[in-house]
């Protein structure tokens, strides 16, 4: 098998040759429309050949033209296409845009650990950098990285840069890119222009950004943008990411089909007012106007949000409305707080007297009617009082998921450690719309409640 892909890799090299070489530079320029696509094609096809088996924590020259930067002096090479080396060799790997004169069009692909467990050895997030594309600062894991794109135009539409980021199926992945941190389930392209901006294209799946303190969840079909100008590279995020909008980036000319596990680019998401269920809720407060509003002088005291706080039970226990709460502190969407969040409320605020429960009490979640469940589940709903435990959700084919109003993903945990016995709630919002909330109850009961 494999020497029959090393035959069919040598008959593409010698297609592509001879179509370089019925090619003239003089009419380079001209390149488009079929040749074009037939060349794109060519090097789509000889990728899948030259980087089967590819490994994890490891990157492979796909085709021309790609450049490395070692970490250390070393004698690997890494020149032609099937070249193999591993992560922890490289600082710097760069691909190259498209080049009508020659026909080159770099493209690499990098497959690594990120944060999957180690006990899922065969499972890897797959990074194809495409035309004018850097990933500096590579590690082994690709936890932290930098992204460079450029985006000049080229004589081929059909030969784009950018780079592609895959989650095997089931898997979410979490990693800071140029100072955003970006959690994917499923497939991304980003582009990311130094002194301008990052955009990050959810092509399918569902996607988790969080910079400078404010949260975006990026459903398929849709787009964000995030500034960039921070660093002497003019790489390092500079402000929170945008409102969610249709594709910008060329999704349709992303070489998809380069990916080890194939997928359908979901078709551009409306997001006008009124047509995404981003503000759904029955809990959101009137938004106050950006850059006008000024938290409550007169409210002194601070409280910092709790993994598992709820600004409804923030509220409460400070004897004011959901909506004075929100307003005295420039809250526009209660569902997005995250914990260590710092606000203003009238008085200290004392910690919940924990309810009493019978041990033999039985506890079984609520969940909406009229669809599956998202196997809403907690791995001990009984704990004392400073202890936690993790809930965990698993569900799928949804525009956005939302955990006690942080946007999360389709599978994915959360660690809570309540002071009291408290119901938490997953909002999941389906592709046509509909916003349902399930309900799981933790019980906290003090060190000494054996009743």
């Amino acid at each position: 098998m494999r020497l029959n892909r090393l035959l069919h890799l040598v008959l593409l090299s010698l297609v592509c040759t001879l179509f370089l070489v019925a090619a003239p530079a003089d009419s380079a320029p001209a390149v488009q429309g079929a040749d074009c696509t037939n060349l794109v094609t060519l090097a789509t096809t000889a990728v899948g050949f030259a980087c089967d088996g590819l490994g994890r924590n490891q990157a492979c020259y796909g085709n021309t033209i790609v450049n490395v930067e070692f970490a250390v002096n070393s004698p690997l090479t890494f020149a032609q296409s099937g070249d193999i080396i591993g992560l922890s060799d490289i600082r710097r790997i760069s691909t190259t845009p498209y080049n009508a004169a020659t026909g080159a069009w770099g493209v690499a692909v990098l497959k690594a650990q990120v944060n999957l467990p180690d006990a899922l050895p065969g499972e890897n997030v797959t990074f194809l950098l495409f035309g004018d594309t850097t990933l500096d600062a590579v590690d082994p894991n690709l936890n932290i990285v930098r992204v460079n794109t450029n985006l000049t135009s080229t004589s081929c539409d059909n030969a784009p840069s950018g780079l592609l980021i895959q989650s095997p199926t089931g898997q979410q992945v979490t990693m800071n890119i140029n100072g955003a941190d970006i959690t994917l389930s499923s497939t991304a392209l980003l582009v990311a222009e130094p002194f301008g901006s990052m955009k990050l294209a959810m092509v399918e799946g569902l996607g988790v950004v969080t910079a400078f303190g404010e949260t975006r969840i990026v459903p398929q079909g849709s787009e964000i943008g995030v500034r960039l100008g921070g660093g002497d590279d003019g790489l390092d995020t500079t402000g929170p990411p945008s409102g969610l909008r249709p594709y910008t980036i060329a999704v349709d000319t992303a070489p998809i089909g380069m990916l080890d596990r194939l997928i359908n680019v979901a078709p551009p998401l409306d997001v006008t007012p009124g047509a995404t269920a981003m503000s759904a809720g029955t809990a959101t407060p009137a938004a106050t106007q950006e850059g006008t509003c000024t938290p409550r002088a007169d409210w002194t005291a601070r409280y910092t949000i709790q993994s598992g706080d709820t600004m409804s039970g923030i509220a409460g226990r400070a004897g004011v409305s959901l909506d004075e709460l929100a307003q005295g502190n420039c809250i526009t969407d209660v569902r997005r707080i995250v914990a260590g969040q710092s606000l203003n409320v009238p008085f200290r605020l004392s910690t919940n007297t924990p309810t009493r429960r019978p041990a033999t009490a039985t506890v079984t979640p609520t969940v909406a009617l009229g669809m599956v469940g998202p196997n809403l589940r907690a791995d001990n709903m009984n704990i004392k009082i400073g202890e936690c435990t993790n809930i965990r959700w698993d569900v799928d084919n949804i525009r956005e998921v939302y955990f006690e109003g942080q946007g999360v993903v389709g599978h994915s945990s959360q660690q809570v450690c309540p002071y009291s016995t408290q119901t938490y709630t997953l909002r999941v919002v389906r592709l046509d719309g509909v916003t349902q909330d399930f309900q799981i109850i933790i019980y906290a009961t003090y060190d000494n409640d054996n009743s």
